[in-house]
């Protein structure tokens, strides 16, 4: 079979599922750094638009870029059907079934990195997971990088070699209108922290000081041993995550 033509005229609209997937991040306030990263093990949404014809050539010219692709690099590409994409992912953004403040007590152990919270907990008689939500406060959602399913850029090149006709195309395609999705995009809800045992304490005690009756009246004694406390927590979670 002869190769195809570079221009793709044979190439209709297809109907193409997107499905987004969220990964928690933190990042780390005094650093600017990014400290943490964990996958979500599902899918958060799913959407389906009609790409252009000109689909198939920007899946052909990124044959041999790496994936993940950062989603400015995946705008440029598909640059015809960008703003389609960006709206319907933004649609989700604007209204997340899925929240950081949702997911972090999920990721409770990593977060905490195994550190005793057991007398910080007991002292203000709260949960590890008060206290999560206490440090990592949501920032919202970026987007971050799209997926190409390796068989729809290996289809488009056995097409474009001429290895399959139009009928093997469409045939092969076919498994991408049965729910199977053609593209993945990568959301990272964002959360950020402030790894200070003073700020720390402060927030601890303005939103938990009503659960120690005599906090107010602590000798300075007493009040050194539970800043101490925390400056411990704090300079074990600095550690966790690569900041010391």
């Amino acid at each position: 079979m002869a190769g195809l033509d570079s221009d793709t005229q044979q190439i209709e609209p297809i109907n193409a599922d997107f499905q987004l997937i969220a990964s928690l991040v933190v990042d780390d306030i005094a650093s600017d750094k990014r400290i943490y990263e964990a996958p979500s093990t599902e899918e958060v949404d799913t959407f389906t638009i009609e790409l252009q014809k000109s689909w198939f050539n920007s899946v052909f010219a990124l044959k041999g870029v790496g994936q993940p692709l950062k989603y400015e690099v995946f705008e440029d590409f598909f640059s015809d059907d960008i703003s389609n994409i960006t709206s319907m992912i933004m649609r989700y953004c604007s209204n997340p079934s899925l929240t950081a403040d949702d997911e972090l007590p999920n990721y409770e152990d990593a977060l905490l990195g195994g550190v005793n919270l057991d007398s910080i907990c007991e002292y203000f008689s709260i949960s590890a997971s008060e206290i999560l939500k206490l440090l990592f406060v949501d920032d919202g959602i970026e987007i971050d990088s799209v997926t190409i399913h390796d068989e729809v850029i290996e289809n488009v090149d056995y097409y474009k070699s001429g290895e399959f006709d139009e009928e093997d195309f469409k045939g092969a395609m076919k498994v991408f209108n049965q729910n199977c999705p053609m593209f993945e995009i990568g959301l990272n809800l964002v959360s950020k922290v402030l790894l200070d045992h003073e700020d720390f304490l402060g927030n601890l005690i303005r939103e938990y000081g009503d659960n120690v009756p005599g906090l107010d009246e602590l000798e300075d004694a007493e009040y050194e041993k539970l800043e101490h406390l925390c400056e411990v927590f704090m300079t074990s979670l600095k550690a966790n995550f690569g900041l010391l």
